[in-house]
């Protein structure tokens, strides 16, 4: 994790299995600008999902849970390069808007566009 001025920056890249999709969210929500900083997840394109839709879903429901009611975090983006994992990042967004999560996520196939869209204010 990167903590860039304008937003945390997460990669993911290689084998990335429950463990190291956990650590990453960990580093993350742990951070204590967390709860007011936007952020960035960039899906490398030798990422290989080693996580099930289960492990996806508690990710979910640790956000909700360990959600700051102080929190002005209002957004984080998704940079997928490719079909094939901009098509995953696009299912984890429709199941984030499902669940009904206190901040929106958005997938991109655009890295500038990603970027912009983090620096805009408002969520739309």
């Amino acid at each position: 994790m990167q903590d860039d001025p304008l937003f945390f920056r997460v990669e993911l890249d290689g084998l990335v299995d429950r463990k190291a999709l956990f650590d990453a969210q960990d580093a993350l929500m742990h951070h204590p600008e967390y709860p007011h900083k936007n952020a960035l997840w960039i899906v490398k394109e030798d990422f290989l999902c080693g996580f099930s839709e289960v492990d996806l879903i508690v990710a979910l429901e640790r956000i909700k849970t360990l959600w700051h009611r102080e929190a002005t975090k209002k957004k984080s983006a998704f940079f997928a390069p490719d079909g094939f994992h901009y098509a995953l990042a696009k299912l984890f967004c429709e199941e984030v808007e499902r669940r009904d999560l206190p901040f929106k996520i958005k997938p991109f196939m655009n890295l500038q566009e990603a970027e912009a869209w983090l620096m805009k204010d408002g969520a739309e």
